[in-house]
């Protein structure tokens, strides 16, 4: 953080690169949990970055280009009559150019293209942070409605509270949550032996996602299954949310949650239009 002003401008950078390691990154997401400055700031910088990430893709490098760069370099060397020095010199030159071209491709895709590997990374952060007090709820209820009808008020997308009692899993609250930039519906279960299960929904498509440990199709649904750090995180999309639960339960008791609740786009949005509150 700058001296004059406590806040972490030059970190947020590092922290959008995931160059932070554990402690400095939980020390300035608390920073973020207080501070709608440095929130605006940090956002403001997603949506550069999202923009960039379009311009990139809308303009991308046709696969030729490091041919057309050999090919000139060695149009330009065969009309002009060389010594064996200058020879050298512009064979190290064709190297560094060609060699520029490909690290610019690989710049771009670590700044650009990197985005839908680093949501499960959030997601499973965001799981230990909630275990280790770090994260915080907003409203504490057991009941499914009360957790609907705050984020109602309070998001434009349609998140969809599951009621678990059924399955042994007792609703502990919720909060409304940042999500690499964007707006996301977190809620918490707990079940008897007081393991947690964490359910976020937020704007967006699984298109976006990548790496996934597994893919598994069920009921015409497509499911993204990563298993990380002892954590089971299964992605899936309704409508225009993609939704997400996160754990570590046994690996297959998460997914088959996920499998009972999800719902085809057109059941989670109903034949009106208007998303079930509950189910």
């Amino acid at each position: 953080m700058t001296p004059e002003t406590g806040h972490p401008r030059a970190e947020l950078h590092e922290l959008l690169d995931d160059r932070l390691d554990g402690e400095a990154r939980a020390r300035i997401e608390r920073h973020l949990d207080t501070c709608p400055a440095c929130r605006l700031e940090r956002d403001t910088l997603l949506r550069l970055r999202e923009g960039l990430r379009e311009a990139v893709r809308a303009t991308a490098a046709p696969p030729e280009l490091a041919d057309r760069v050999r090919a000139a370099l060695d149009a330009e060397d065969s009309a002009t009559p060389m010594h064996g020095s200058e020879r050298r010199r512009r064979s190290r030159r064709a190297v560094l150019t060609i060699g520029a071209v490909a690290a610019s491709a690989i710049l771009f895709v670590v700044l650009f293209d990197g985005r839908g590997s680093s949501l499960p990374s959030t997601v499973a952060r965001d799981f230990t942070r909630y275990q280790a007090g770090d994260l915080t709820l907003e409203v504490t209820s057991s009941s499914a409605e009360a957790i609907q009808a705050f984020f109602e008020a309070r998001v434009t997308f349609a998140p969809r509270v599951f009621d678990l009692g059924m399955m042994g899993y007792t609703l502990v609250g919720g909060r409304l949550h940042d999500l690499t930039g964007r707006p996301s519906a977190l809620f918490v279960y707990r079940n008897g032996l007081g393991r947690a299960l964490i359910c976020q929904m937020f704007p967006g498509r699984t298109e976006e996602l990548s790496g996934a440990t597994e893919l598994r199709d069920q009921n015409g649904i497509r499911f993204h299954i990563y298993r990380q750090n002892g954590q089971t995180l299964v992605f899936w999309q309704e409508a225009g949310v993609v939704c997400v639960l996160v754990s570590d339960l046994p690996a297959e008791d998460v997914i088959q949650l996920a499998f009972t609740k999800a719902m085809k786009p057109n059941a989670a949005t109903g034949a009106d239009g208007i998303t079930p509150t509950a189910r």
